[in-house]
């Protein structure tokens, strides 16, 4: 899970807008309705084809951050191995930003 906020961090960077409001955009989070979990399994899809699919992220964020943050909302139930972790870690370490 902590990876998933990580990436939800950075797509809040990418977008600069909270993450609250990139939910809006995407479900109906009134009061009077009742959020599916359905629904939130949409959300990591749609934030997964936007961001990493369509390259919105990279545009944004740059090739570094992307690296992560396929790492971090993968496709479906990948897992990620924790070694491709330390490798995306050191090229945004090596970003001078």
């Amino acid at each position: 899970m902590d990876a998933y906020s990580l990436g939800c961090i950075l797509i809040e960077i990418a977008e600069w807008t909270p993450l609250r409001k990139i939910i809006k955009k995407l479900i109906d989070t009134s009061s009077s309705v009742d959020v599916k979990l359905s629904d939130l399994a949409l959300l990591v899809q749609s934030m997964h084809g936007r961001y990493i699919t369509e390259g919105v992220a990279s545009f944004r964020l740059g090739a570094a951050s992307m690296k992560m943050l396929v790492l971090c909302i993968p496709a479906g139930d990948e897992k990620p191995d924790l070694a491709d972790f330390y490798s995306a870690l050191e090229d945004m370490a090596a970003c001078d930003i």
